[in-house]
């Protein structure tokens, strides 16, 4: 079993364990045993979540431990430790690994920027478990077309929610400014697991960090600076924090916050670009595994191409020129919005 594990939020998560002492199998009959995931490694750290462990070869010292999408779906996109703790009923002896950290990445479930039946539409053909590429991958690929539009452009296009985000405050992730010409105390980016979330609709909480660091966290409201004092200043278009007063310290785990992000609506162009990216994808696969064997031709936006592979090589040409066109027009709408 690895030792620090990514996750996404909504993912359901299997693995195999197996413990040893000395190289040779501990044998673990008698035993029972319980995966715990915390907040941190400290003994005063708050449980989360807890799942029984499948021990299925008590003498080879080896098992199972599986996680529900439900369960995952309950954890905030933040990282916490998890330790696997062995009870023997009969003799009270205890053995705590495997152990280690798990990080919940981005919600498993997409953001609303295309979805398969505008994909299906786009390319003319069906998408079900059963196809290559099957909904499951396509679903996969919907997720990373919309995670590489966000990263493009420094935004988001659908608004969702950041619960208890946590974030390290140091030289990699403070803004470089002249503080002591600006007056502020502080200046930087919210973001979740690294990745930008600006615009951000509203913050309903955000707290720093007042604990040294190897105690257990003590968090501390601040306030939000609208005008009459607070304790820090927000733009909402780019996600800057600027601190005018009790700034974090320079630490990990400096900062946690929550608040609603993004953009009300998703618009005609971002779910046109999102489409066309998967639809790229979609062909490409197809092409390569020969899945147009069975049918004379497939259509996209007007265009229609019979099935040899010069015409859908020449068909992916044309959407890629058509994607390149898309991405254009949005990273400089986006770059003029930043400069107004």
């Amino acid at each position: 079993m690895t030792n620090d594990i990514e996750l996404k939020k909504g993912e359901s998560f299997n693995t195999t364990f197996s413990i040893t002492s000395s190289g040779t199998a501990y044998d673990l009959t008698g035993f029972s045993g319980t995966f715990y995931v915390k907040t941190d490694a400290f003994p005063t750290s708050t449980t989360v979540l807890t799942q029984e462990v499948t021990i299925s070869s008590p003498t080879g010292g080896s098992g199972s431990i599986a996680l529900t999408a439900t369960q995952t779906n309950t954890l905030s996109n933040q990282t916490y430790y998890y330790e696997t703790v062995f009870t023997n009923g009969s003799t009270g002896a205890v053995i705590k690994q495997p152990e280690g950290t798990i990080t919940i990445l981005n919600g498993f479930f997409t953001k609303g920027y295309t979805n398969e039946d505008l994909i299906e539409a786009e390319i003319g053909t069906n998408i079900t478990s059963s196809t290559t590429p099957s909904s499951l991958q396509v679903s996969e690929w919907i997720r990373e077309a919309e995670d590489e539009i966000d990263e493009k452009t420094g935004t988001t296009f659908s608004s969702g929610t950041v619960t208890n985000s946590i974030q390290s405050y140091d030289e990699h992730t403070e803004l470089l400014v002249d503080r002591a010409e600006l007056g502020y105390s502080g200046v930087f980016l919210l973001d979740e697991n690294g990745k930008k979330v600006a615009p951000i609709i509203s913050i309903t909480s955000l707290y720093r960090n007042v604990s040294s660091d190897d105690a257990t966290d003590s968090w501390s409201l601040l306030t939000e600076n609208t005008g009459t004092g607070g304790d820090f200043i927000l733009d909402k278009l780019t996600g800057m924090v600027t601190f005018v007063s009790n700034a974090p310290y320079l630490r990990k785990r400096a900062i946690k916050w929550t608040g609603a992000v993004g953009n009300a609506n998703v618009s005609p162009r971002v779910k046109k670009l999102a489409t066309k990216l998967v639809a790229q994808r979609v062909l490409q696969s197809k092409v390569k595994k020969n899945m147009f064997s069975n049918t004379d031709s497939y259509s996209l936006e007007g265009f229609s191409r019979r099935k040899e592979l010069s015409q859908n090589v020449t068909y992916l040409e044309s959407l890629q020129t058509e994607i390149d066109k898309l991405w254009e027009e949005m990273t400089g709408s986006f770059q003029s919005e930043i400069v107004k």
